[in-house]
């Protein structure tokens, strides 16, 4: 088939769902990519570069306000399948759109909050015929069919433990980038300001921003890392899929470098994370906006081939056969140097465009699903690994002794 695809925003992560969608190996079933952001100039320069890396298919761009919702339904209107990877704040307008557009929609997630109102559209999304498959990146999204398969191992799952862990070797000094954005810069910052939650059988239980520091052991070359907890949909959205099989707790912690951790963290104890316009005379920009205008200008004219790592491992301990049993399931990614793709990148674009051919083929039905319940993760997964996405499942059980000890 020839599928017309409407890709929303430009970023760090949607700039390789973009050059992915364009890829004629990759992406076989699209015909016509419209790359739209507010940033006239940033949706050009994305669509030349998807453009020169297809012999069949047509790329355009446009300018778009993503908070308009009716300019943004008479966009799409007539697309196969809408992909919203622009800023999480948009998600609540881009839903909407493709509810009015009647157009599949898909996007990277944002907040259980956000999450659940979306739920709350299914019936409407029912009623016009089409699907919508939220918190469909990497996480949550891939993490979430990791969790999947490997409950599936289980006959009683107590405990699913999420851990991602990165490495990024590019020597970003010697550029002269003193502040790193590894992915979306807001996202970063919320990351350090607003707390997540644990999901446990009483309730969800809150944690402090990047609390909860523990030393995790990835596979190599990402190592040993830091990890913390941060704000993912994902933690009650499999505790609550999954709450009938025993399940007690569901967590997630993301790795974060010392030395990144704690110029992030600076930044905002200074109050550069506020969106509150400064009040001072002709200034009329937050703090937040002031920032991101520094951080960008150290990064304009430059360029780097990506070379980073990210990791994914999943755990979940229950039971099999009575037995107690642990599943282990690890996902992995290395960047791409031709065209060049960042590791966190293509755990992103990855499963959102193997979800997005499923919408667009007819394999969900309408409505609105999360990815733990809609998708089969193995033929999932043999997709996702055509993107250089490897995967790796290990379970372990213990022989549970019936004897009395004296």
């Amino acid at each position: 088939m020839s599928a017309r695809v409407a890709l929303i925003g430009t970023g760090v992560t949607s700039r390789v769902v973009a050059i992915s969608l364009a890829r004629d190996d990759l992406a076989t079933w699209v015909g016509e990519l419209l790359i739209a952001d507010k940033d006239p100039e940033a949706a050009k320069r994305a669509a030349e570069e998807s453009q020169a890396l297809t012999r069949s298919k047509q790329v355009s761009w446009t300018q778009l306000d993503a908070r308009d919702v009716d300019a943004v339904a008479r966009l799409v209107r007539g697309y196969d399948v809408l992909i919203n990877g622009a800023i999480f704040k948009v998600i609540p307008p881009l839903t909407k759109a493709a509810l009015e557009a009647r157009v599949p929609y898909i996007d990277f997630g944002s907040d259980r909050e956000t999450l659940q109102w979306q739920l709350s559209l299914s019936e409407d999304f029912r009623r016009v015929g089409v699907p919508a498959l939220p918190a469909m990146g990497g996480s949550p999204g891939l993490i979430n069919v990791l969790a999947r398969l490997a409950v599936d191992q289980l006959d009683e799952v107590r405990e699913i433990r999420m851990r991602e862990g990165w490495i990024d070797r590019v020597d970003y000094e010697a550029l002269g980038i003193p502040l790193p954005v590894p992915y979306s810069f807001e996202t970063i910052l919320d990351e350090f300001v607003y707390g997540g939650e644990v999901w446990t059988a009483e309730g969800p239980r809150p944690t402090p921003p990047l609390g909860g520091r523990e030393e995790f052991e990835f596979p190599e070359p990402v190592g040993r890392q830091p990890c913390y907890y941060v704000d993912h949909p994902e933690t009650w959205s499999l505790g609550e899929t999954f709450r009938d099989r025993g399940l007690q707790l569901v967590d997630y912690k993301l790795s974060f470098p010392d030395d990144l951790l704690e110029k992030y963290d600076l930044l905002v104890r200074l109050g550069f994370a506020s969106e509150d316009p400064l009040d001072l005379p002709g200034c009329g920009r937050s703090p937040m906006e002031i920032l991101e205008y520094l951080v960008n200008r150290t990064i304009q004219g430059k360029s780097w081939t990506p070379d980073d790592v990210d990791v994914m491992v999943v755990t979940a301990v229950g039971s099999i056969s009575v037995r107690p049993a642990t599943v282990v399931v690890t996902a992995s990614a290395e960047s791409w140097t031709r065209p060049p793709a960042s590791a966190h990148g293509i755990l992103v674009a990855a499963p959102a465009i193997t979800a997005a051919r499923m919408l667009v083929e007819g394999e969900l039905k309408p409505g609105v699903h999360l990815p733990e319940r809609a998708i089969d993760p193995e033929p999932f997964l043999r997709e996702v690994a055509r993107f250089g996405v490897s995967v790796d499942l290990t379970v372990t059980t213990k022989r549970l002794s019936l004897q009395r000890e004296e």
